[in-house]
């Protein structure tokens, strides 16, 4: 008896990938959320993360609480790096993150962000946005 060959062996897995802005790497120690599992959760795996040399500049450039988080956070990235695609820029962060995601949108393409205004701007462009719904959730929009 021949077994027939699985209906999703004909799908090809695709990366997502996801663009990482500064505040939201700082959501697992002001709401205690894994972001990393939720968006994981959230796009059925096969995800990979995007972070701009300037969103680790700023990360350093933190100040106060926020800086233990932040240090806590380049040691994290720092140890999974095979998770990570760092991309070299220079600039404001929020302008180059309208730049890279306009020139690399697609169906598979996200920015994480918690800001509002820079929400507007990425929906202008057509560019999908993930956020936080409440506490203790992501939000893909």
């Amino acid at each position: 008896m021949e077994i027939p060959p699985s209906p999703f062996s004909y799908y090809q897995v695709v990366d997502m990938k996801v663009l990482l802005d500064t505040n939201f790497l700082l959501i697992p120690f002001t709401n205690h959320v894994d972001i990393f599992e939720e968006i994981d959760r959230a796009l059925a795996g096969g995800v990979k993360f995007i972070l701009l040399s300037s969103t680790l500049a700023e990360l350093r450039s933190l100040r106060g609480r926020e800086r233990m988080y932040a240090r806590t956070m380049l040691s994290f990235i720092n140890r999974l790096r095979g998770k990570f695609e760092i991309v070299k820029v220079q600039g404001k962060t929020d302008e180059i993150i309208l730049e890279y995601s306009e020139k690399n949108n697609s169906e598979e393409f996200y920015v994480a962000t918690l800001d509002k205004e820079l929400k507007a701007k990425l929906k202008k462009l057509k560019v999908r946005t993930i956020g936080m719904r409440g506490k203790g959730h992501v939000d893909i929009g």
